[in-house]
């Protein structure tokens, strides 16, 4: 197998002596660390994974196609495949873009001067599950571990504003949106006022430090000790 590496800036496929397909008849791409090419598992493929093509003899023209099903952003450039190369990369990034999602993936061929489409694959992203994200369980300052597993938070033993330290967690990346909501018993508020914000950086994603305002929470009625949940949900 001769393999392709996705460059930071794919070639569009829009190439010269391109013929236009017709039908597909190329087999589906398969998909490395897929279970039945069907379902992956994000954290199987945290450094990325591969495409392998099936494609005829002289193959020219070759191109890589990756979409988010009923979804328009983010978008994936085609990949213009060099002459006698079958495998493609797909980096970790655009896997991370993709979970929760379900991703249409092909690729076409010129071939004995005919244009050649392969079968479209479904290819369904899971979520990350609950045991790869306990090192990014948020940490509030403050709060104490009473019991195994319970932590809690006296609102009226410190002043001031509490922070929150958040371990990145497995395939963040730049370019996504980082959702911080604290919910309580008497209100829920998001922390930023337009709810949500960018992941701008790689030192942002070592490390992140929220901070919400206590005296807003004792206003709004909290007692002395409270349980507050903090959700953070990803979108990319």
């Amino acid at each position: 197998m001769v393999k392709k590496t996705l460059s930071e800036k794919p070639i569009s496929a829009q190439a010269s002596g391109v013929l236009q397909a017709t039908e597909a008849e190329l087999p589906y791409a398969v998909i490395q660390y897929a279970t039945n090419n069907s379902v992956l598992y994000p954290i199987d493929a945290i450094d990325g994974t591969t495409a392998t093509l099936t494609l005829p003899a002289n193959a020219t023209h070759v191109t890589f196609y990756l979409a988010i099903k009923d979804q328009e952003e983010p978008a994936f450039e085609p990949v213009s495949v060099a002459n006698g190369v079958d495998v493609v990369d797909i980096p970790a990034n655009w896997i991370s873009y993709c979970i929760g999602h379900t991703v249409l993936i092909k690729y076409t061929a010129n071939a004995g001067g005919r244009a050649l489409e392969s079968l479209t694959l479904e290819l369904k992203v899971q979520q990350i599950r609950e045991e790869h994200l306990v090192v990014s369980r948020p940490v509030f300052a403050h709060s104490k571990e009473e019991e195994p597993n319970t932590w809690r938070l006296k609102m009226q033993s410190f002043t001031g504003d509490e922070t929150v330290h958040i371990k990145a967690w497995p395939m963040i990346y730049v370019g996504q949106r980082l959702f911080v909501t604290v919910a309580g018993n008497q209100m829920s508020r998001r922390i930023a006022s337009d709810g949500w914000r960018w992941i701008t950086s790689y030192s942002f994603m070592r490390l992140m430090l929220i901070t919400f305002s206590g005296s807003l929470c004792r206003e709004a009625g909290y007692p002395d000790s409270t349980t507050i949940r903090l959700s953070l949900p990803i979108w990319g």
